[in-house]
């Protein structure tokens, strides 16, 4: 992370110089090149205290952006944007399910297996044709009912959020279907299995689709509830909210004793770190 940070900020210090070299302010040009030199130098030093201010601890970051020997190419397209994967690892450790939408956060979903952890892929699979209608980046998920039932659900948000079900480990869909009147932006991306057997399914919303007609406002982190292995979900409740920050696209992961939930909050209008903690 550093290494790609610093690398950043060196390129956009070699554009301030060459941008100060080039002035045309009526001064010498020893002057503008220690200006240039000068102001480079200053920015350097505030974006690297920048970066440890914001990090907030300690633990060590690794860059792995060099590491061609850890990457491997998933998918490719002349012309076409390609991003925003999600993937879910099945109880066998090995196979691996990506979707993402062919285009920036909206287009046609794509679906891709893996059989090895990740090493190499398969073609694109087939897929409901309505998956082709999908505004919002696809996030797939798995649940398992109290029976025992296994299943992969995949949503697509927006007004409404919709849901396609496999219960056959991906082979087969059904069609994307709303799941009631309720809509939401990244929906879900995050979903986890509470104790007492629910699923808590996590998203958030600007105003705008939560119920299909509202204006944007202030964004708000929420959860909804399903009791029957994520084939039906609740109501949404708010979880998170903040005056001034948009808390986003929440990740969870849970604590190694399972009795505490970390929310991680993307903050999409300035650069502040949000950590929300739930019980479940």
């Amino acid at each position: 992370m550093t290494g790609i940070i610093n690398r950043k900020y060196l390129f956009m210090m070699d554009r301030l110089t060459d941008s100060l070299m080039k002035g045309n302010i009526p001064m010498s040009a020893y002057f503008h090149r220690a200006i240039a030199v000068t102001m480079a130098i200053s920015c350097f030093a505030i974006f690297v205290a920048a970066e440890e201010i914001l990090r907030g601890f300690t633990i060590p970051l690794i860059d792995l952006a060099d590491r061609s020997d850890l990457q491997v190419v998933v998918d490719r397209e002349e012309n076409q944007y390609l991003g925003h994967p999600t993937t879910v690892l099945l109880e066998d450790d090995q196979t691996v399910i990506v979707v993402y939408p062919k285009g920036h956060g909206k287009g046609a979903i794509v679906m891709k297996r893996s059989i090895d952890g990740g090493k190499t892929w398969s073609d694109r699979l087939p897929v409901p044709q309505n998956w082709e209608t999908s505004k919002e980046t696809p996030t797939i998920h798995r649940v398992i009912d109290s029976d025992g039932v296994k299943r992969l659900i995949l949503f697509s948000g927006l007004y409404p959020i919709r849901m396609s079900v496999s219960e056959n480990d991906g082979k087969t869909w059904t069609p994307l279907e709303p799941i009631g009147d309720l809509g939401g932006i990244v929906a879900m991306s995050s979903v986890e299995r509470l104790k007492d057997g629910r699923y808590m399914a996590l998203f958030h919303d600007d105003g705008r689709f939560l119920n299909g007609q509202g204006e944007r406002g202030a964004f708000h982190v929420y959860k909804t509830l399903s009791e029957d292995g994520g084939l039906n979900w609740g109501q949404p409740t708010v979880i998170a909210s903040h005056p001034e920050a948009h808390l986003c696209e929440p990740g969870l992961v849970r604590s190694p004793d399972g009795n505490q939930i970390a929310v991680l909050l993307r903050e999409k209008k300035s650069p502040i770190q949000f950590l929300h903690h739930l019980l479940g």
